[in-house]
């Protein structure tokens, strides 16, 4: 786990959460919940795109999600943005340059003073970890083909 973030995952271990189902405080998440049956643990996840804006300041990511679906035989990657908003700390690590910067796990949980992300990657790539008042789904297209040559999607 990359030294930068280990502070986060300290506090989570020791301070009680306010709620661990990102379904009950993500605005938004409604949406996802209902294609997925759940919200999704992100794994194996891209990231497409990370944005931040220091007006409020916020973070909004991109991601190409694996769809869990077997008929769909793994063309279908659903995009997802999330947007963390009045965020108060961010620590980003780390690059996988010739690959696709896969997600392992991605944990949202709310605690008593907001928001906590920590993202970790499955091998080497985009470690990230940061705190914000609130946390909502911007856009949500599960039916999109991608295209593993251009990382775009066949309408893009």
């Amino acid at each position: 786990m990359k030294k930068a973030i280990q502070h986060l995952i300290d506090d989570a271990k020791t301070n009680k959460p306010v709620s661990e189902d990102p379904g009950d405080f993500i605005q938004g998440a409604a949406q996802v919940v209902e294609y997925y049956g759940i919200w999704p643990t992100f794994h194996d996840a891209d990231y497409v795109a990370i944005h931040i804006d220091m007006n409020g300041p916020t973070v909004s990511i991109n991601f190409r999600l694996y769809d869990w679906d077997e008929a769909a035989d793994g063309a279908n990657r659903p995009n997802i943005v999330l947007l963390w908003r009045e965020v108060e700390e961010l620590n980003l690590s780390g690059i996988q340059e010739l690959g696709q910067n896969a997600i392992g796990r991605m944990e949202i949980t709310q605690m008593d003073d907001g928001i906590m992300t920590l993202i970790q990657p499955t091998w080497d790539g985009t470690t990230a970890g940061f705190r914000a008042k609130s946390v909502e789904v911007t856009h949500f297209d599960p039916h999109k083909e991608w295209d593993y040559e251009t990382r775009n999607t066949a309408s893009d």
